[in-house]
């Protein structure tokens, strides 16, 4: 892998790494709000004018902690931002680096590795909307993946998993195979 490979999956990486600990710190939270909101008392107050729907909003309040209990987004948003924090050290390296020796490049190498080993599974959509980010950065011509409202809209929580498998996001300048040099999980 060349030090220009390795800075665009750096690049894209800490962007992708970012949005996912946002995604997790934010739905934490909400599910947070939601839950005190709806098992508060102000909640049941107003439903005492419709005590049918109290049911429904135990249901609700039942469902949401039970994802908090099972999801554990905020374990996933500290160990995203961990993956943030590996990555921008590596970028930081890397932009001050030029060129760089051949052990501090396979240091490089071994360290995404060790990332990605850690990392499982991946949100393709994300990957994307990330690479073409990364693409804008770096000034890079390429050509972007095309990313329809649906992937934009869902890309953190669906996989999309061959969504972009027909796509050749090698074209241009990049350097970066579409699977291997997308940025990891």
């Amino acid at each position: 892998m060349t030090p220009g490979k390795l800075l665009f999956v750096a690049e894209a990486s800490t962007r992708y790494h970012r949005a996912r600990a946002a995604y997790f710190d934010g739905l934490a939270k909400s599910l947070t709000i939601a839950s005190v909101v709806m098992g508060g008392g102000a909640f049941a107050t107003l439903l005492a004018n419709r005590p049918a729907l109290a049911p429904l909003a135990g249901l609700v309040i039942a469902l949401l902690n039970a994802y908090r209990l099972v999801g554990k987004p905020e374990q996933s948003a500290i160990q995203h931002r961990d993956w943030l924090r590996q990555w921008s050290e590596i970028l930081a390296e890397i932009q001050t680096n030029d060129p760089p020796a051949k052990e501090v490049l396979n240091d490089w190498i071994k360290r995404r590795q060790k990332i990605e080993a850690e990392c499982a599974g991946d949100m393709v959509a994300l990957k994307a909307y990330c690479f073409n980010q990364a693409l804008s950065a770096l000034g890079r011509k390429a050509t972007p993946y095309p990313l329809a409202f649906r992937h934009r809209l869902f890309k953190h929580m669906l996989r999309f998993t061959h969504a972009f498998d027909a796509f050749n996001a090698d074209q241009g300048q990049t350097g970066v195979p579409p699977r291997q040099g997308a940025p990891s999980a």
